[in-house]
């Protein structure tokens, strides 16, 4: 690359002792070196910020920003990080997830090779799509806003985007505490350009499954109706007609009734294997 232009990493934190260890590091480690990381503690009762504070003192030549609030969420968090932003480039990453060491190289050298990509995401635990829905995938794959309903190529700890994206759709809505990243990467994909990365450079909640686990997703339910709501803005938005919208409402909670199975099977899986275990 002849231009390394500076990337500002938001990321929120609320309770992750557990894991804000191998986040935050693997933020500092990338390979791509030109970031600033913007940690926003969102009113941990636990040991994070002493955690962050040590990585801190380790990483002395990094540039850190650490801002402490009361617990509002984590939509305020992230709207917090993006005003404190430098960078010409946004990156987001939660505090349960893991960046491999050259995700953020490969993902700034598709913007400087690609004038027409103005979001990138890529995949993570180990996913790689030959095809969706009968549509080949290629290694650099546009996806369309709508597309998104159907199965979210944008998660946040994947997704990168260039600073007049942002200043298009503004900030995350903080009314919504579900899939309020889900509708907030649809409105950038139906005003910009959003390309998939295929290719695996991210970990997500150690390589659980993305829902009914831990954390807000675990709430099967209530992540659904945020889903829901979701589709009802993007109507009202103009993104999707009425008739697409009907489609989207029918499809999201087939898929909701699919990961209440898929959830259920898990925990009886690994409840037997834990009392054989014992």
């Amino acid at each position: 690359m002849y231009n390394f232009p500076l990337v500002s990493v938001v990321l929120p934190v609320y309770n992750a002792e557990k894991s804000i260890d191998y986040c935050l590091k693997s933020v500092l480690e990338q390979s791509y070196k030109n970031i600033e990381v913007i940690v926003i503690n969102d009113g941990s009762t636990d040991r994070s910020e002493e955690i962050i504070q040590t990585i801190i003192k380790k990483y002395p030549e990094k540039r850190i920003k650490y801002i402490s609030q009361e617990n509002k969420g984590v939509s305020v968090a992230r709207n917090l990080g993006l005003k404190k932003a430098l960078g010409e480039f946004i990156a987001f990453i939660d505090s349960d997830d893991e960046w491999l060491p050259t995700k953020l190289e490969e993902q700034m050298k598709v913007f400087d090779e690609n004038n027409k990509v103005d979001i990138i995401s890529c995949n993570r635990n180990q996913e790689h799509f030959d095809s969706f829905l009968g549509n080949k995938f290629k290694v650099l794959q546009r996806i369309p806003a709508k597309m998104l309903f159907l199965k979210n190529f944008a998660l946040t700890p994947t997704v990168v985007m260039k600073r007049e994206a942002f200043h298009t759709v503004g900030y995350f809505n903080e009314n919504m505490r579900y899939a309020e990243d889900l509708i907030y990467f649809v409105r950038l994909a139906h005003h910009h350009h959003l390309y998939l990365l295929n290719k695996s450079l991210v970990i997500t909640g150690k390589g659980k499954m993305s829902f009914g686990e831990s954390g807000l997703s675990s709430n099967l339910w209530e992540m659904e109706k945020g889903e829901l709501k979701g589709v009802s803005i993007a109507r009202k938005l103009g993104i999707i007609n009425t008739f697409e919208s009907l489609f989207f409402y029918t499809f999201s909670f087939l898929k909701y009734l699919r990961r209440v199975f898929i959830s259920k099977v898990w925990i009886k899986t690994n409840t037997t294997s834990n009392k054989r275990n014992d």
